[in-house]
């Protein structure tokens, strides 16, 4: 589909080897980083590729190369996309507001609705995920136990819920025996989590109005 996009299109943009002038970039989003994959997707027509688990400064970074009005408006420094355990220096709150508040400038530059998705994917694919984990603990599935931690984490560190990314850090470490305690921690921070996550659909929701 991508390179049928892209068919025809050979005039490089002023300022970049890679994008193709007069219309809308394409950046390839995958869920791993395996050799040669960067090279496969711009060789089928893509112009930049992202690998899970995204983070705000990299999205960012992206949106400055391929849409010279992002770069101009000014995007926030970059910065690391959230630190187990951290939240915002002076906060009660269990996001880090911080990574909160680069998804809501980079929502108001690019898509207004894109917190709205965000949030809601978290809360609406959360719930599942856990309970996969509990059904690879309970079978002795040591393998679709860690691949399941490790997505589940990259999704806590890109919303900036570090509780639950520092949970899912030790069922990624964790033997299937071991794991219940780190599950029921997990849910617990799910639950701290949500009542924020729900203020932030609110507001969101308001905001995209």
């Amino acid at each position: 589909l991508e390179a049928e996009i892209a068919s025809g299109e050979k005039i490089a943009a002023p300022n970049s080897s890679l994008a193709p002038a007069g219309r809308l970039p394409i950046v390839a989003m995958t869920a791993k980083a395996l050799s040669g994959d960067r090279a496969r997707c711009l060789a089928s027509g893509m112009d930049d590729y992202l690998s899970k688990p995204l983070q705000v400064p990299l999205i960012e970074k992206a949106l400055a190369r391929w849409l010279p009005s992002a770069a101009r408006s000014g995007a926030p420094a970059s910065e690391p996309a959230g630190r187990e355990g951290d939240v915002s220096s002076g906060s009660s709150s269990v996001l880090d507001l911080e990574i909160v508040g680069r998804w809501r400038k980079l929502a108001a530059k690019a898509n207004p609705t894109l917190l709205l998705e965000i949030f809601s994917n978290f809360l609406e694919e959360t719930p599942p995920q856990i309970e996969r984990l509990r059904e690879a603990c309970a079978s002795g599935q040591s393998e679709t136990l860690r691949r399941e931690a490790h997505a589940l984490r990259g999704a806590c560190l890109n919303l900036g819920a570090s509780g639950m990314a520092a949970a899912c850090r030790k069922l990624e470490a964790a033997a299937p025996a071991d794991a219940p305690e780190s599950i029921a921690a997990l849910e617990a921070e799910l639950a701290r989590v949500r009542p924020e996550i729900e203020r932030e659909l609110d507001h969101a929701g308001a905001a995209a109005v």
